[in-house]
This record gives C-alpha cells, sequence and structure tokens, in this order.
C-alpha cells in the first residue's frame, strides 16, 4: 500500500432502497412540510388581491395535508 490512500471519487447510492417503511415516510413528511412553510412564506408576502392567491392556496393546503399537518395556514406577521 502506498503513502497516500486515495478515497473513492464516487459513492453508489441505493436510491432509497435502503431506507425503512417509517423513514421514508418521515422524510416524505418533512419533505412536504418545507414546502408548505415555503407556500406559507409565499402567501405573507403576496397581495391578498392577488389573481394567483387561490391558486398558491389551495397548493399551500395540498402540502399541509401530504405533511399531515393542520389545514388551516400558518400565517404570522413578524
Amino acid at each position: 500500500m502506498s503513502e497516500y490512500e486515495q478515497r473513492p471519487i464516487l459513492k453508489a447510492l441505493d436510491g432509497g432502497r435502503g431506507l425503512s417503511a417509517d423513514q421514508a415516510d418521515r422524510e416524505w413528511r418533512a419533505a412536504w412540510e418545507e414546502i408548505a412553510t415555503a407556500c406559507d412564506r409565499g402567501l405573507m408576502t403576496l397581495h391578498p388581491m392577488h389573481p394567483r392567491r387561490p391558486d398558491l392556496l389551495s397548493l399551500a393546503r395540498d402540502a399541509r395535508c401530504a405533511a399531515r399537518l393542520p389545514a388551516e395556514p400558518r400565517l404570522r406577521i413578524g
């Protein structure tokens, strides 16, 4: 063996096949929670009369549902 050992350049990933069902579900819900949080932040900055606001409200509702969060938005100023 040489004095310098080279680490592998690439690492093979199993595409999530190594996750347990519970772990995969937790990761899925966490991802949707991030999306729901982003939607809520977007709704706080979007003008209340914006013509596409209902679309974002619908997306936020769906994201909260997928994340198993309460259906109502958590829109707070500050």
